[in-house]
């Protein structure tokens, strides 16, 4: 019965709980193109009538391993901005650069003591081939 009341609980809390999603097909909300008719008469018209846009996030990543494993997490913060033309002559130029930076995680360069391993998960959220690196740019 205990059970049954918490399936219940579950399935009527589920249509308030989701995670980000975007369908595969779905350009990010921060990419998706904006209707433009009027094309600019000149270059300089283009980048006057430009549009700058960002975002910042927070992202924390935590792998509980069973056993004699390293446990490991980790904190990045990072964002990104972008600045795109308007169109001239039905071209359109796009500049953008993202940042991530470590704010708090385990010791991602120090191998599990029965694998000898490194870590597989949170060290992808920073620089891969440096794990000592605390940013990425």
């Amino acid at each position: 019965m205990k059970k049954l009341a918490n399936l219940l609980i579950l399935l009527s809390l589920s249509p308030f709980i989701s995670a980000q999603h975007q369908e595969v097909n779905e350009k990010p909300g921060l990419w998706k193109e904006k209707e433009n008719i009027a094309d600019s008469t000149s270059l300089l018209s283009a980048f006057k009538r430009g549009h700058v846009s960002g975002h910042f996030r927070y992202y924390f990543m935590a792998t509980q391993n069973k056993g004699d494993l390293t446990d490991y997490y980790a904190n990045a913060v990072g964002g990104g901005i972008r600045f795109e033309t308007a169109k001239f002559k039905n071209f359109q130029l796009g500049v953008s650069g993202f940042f991530v930076f470590n704010v708090g995680s385990s010791d991602l360069a120090i191998p599990d003591t029965k694998t000898n391993q490194l870590n597989r998960y949170e060290i992808g959220l920073f620089d891969i081939e440096d794990p000592t690196n605390k940013k990425r740019h």
